[in-house]
């Protein structure tokens, strides 16, 4: 079983509010699991998750990378329901993951390159959709874009909201998962 030390903590390049922190808690020294728990009762999963990415092996590191791209994907499925265009990029980076052969690392770039090309494509059509409506309707369309801004900006709030909800949620969920695989 790992011991986590405050040496160990130092070549991994921990940050002094983490390190303070373990070390007024004196959780130096002690093993693995036990250090990581303590982690989790404090609600550092994002140290938590730190952590895991610098001890685990390969294989584990592996499974737990896996584990967080299927939630990814079960976020993006349940939060964007008619989103097709991520779907086969999410897929590859997951094939890629799960199997990072030439094959599977050549389709990911493949379809990066399509994902990429396709929105700059979109951005390009809704700037000249937008430029040939306000050459138009100079004066309503600056109005309706200053209303669109405003239910945009209150949107875009409840929206980062939401994220951070959830993101706190995957998290722990993740580091939940990363405690099963500590040796």
């Amino acid at each position: 079983m790992k011991i986590i030390t405050a040496e160990w903590l130092r070549s991994k390049d921990a940050c002094k509010e983490g390190t303070d922190w373990v070390t007024k808690r004196m959780m130096c020294g002690l093993p693995a699991n036990e250090f990581a728990q303590k982690l989790y009762d404090g609600k550092r999963y994002d140290w938590m998750n730190w952590l895991f990415v610098r001890m685990f092996n390969k294989e584990q590191l592996k499974k737990y990378t896996c584990y967080a791209m299927d939630l990814w994907a079960e976020y993006v499925a349940e939060k964007y329901p008619n989103d097709t265009d991520s779907k086969p990029l999410i897929e590859k980076i997951q094939a890629a993951v799960r199997n990072p052969s030439e094959k599977n690392l050549e389709a990911l770039n493949e379809a990066r390159k399509n994902y990429r090309a396709d929105r700059a494509y979109r951005a390009y059509r809704a700037d000249r959709a937008y430029r040939a409506y306000r050459a138009d309707r100079a004066y309503l369309a600056y109005l309706a874009y200053r209303a669109y801004l405003a239910d945009l900006a209150y949107r875009a709030d409840r929206a980062y909201r939401a994220y951070l909800a959830y993101r706190a949620k995957m998290q722990k969920k993740m580091v939940e998962f990363g405690l099963t695989l500590i040796d």
